[in-house]
């Protein structure tokens, strides 16, 4: 039986064009796969899963 482990990343924009892409792909590197996004305004919610 498979076990996840699960982060959330939450980045906020403050009216500025921001790209998380460094952050992402480093996450990516530690096994972690971006399965869900939400926002909020400002607030960019990111969840991430990898297997434990």
């Amino acid at each position: 039986m498979k076990k996840w482990e699960y982060k959330t990343v939450m980045t906020v924009s403050k009216g500025v064009f921001f790209d998380p892409t460094k952050q992402f792909n480093k996450l990516g590197e530690e096994g972690w796969e971006a399965v869900g996004i939400s926002h909020k305004g400002e607030v960019l919610i990111t969840l991430f899963k990898r297997e434990n």
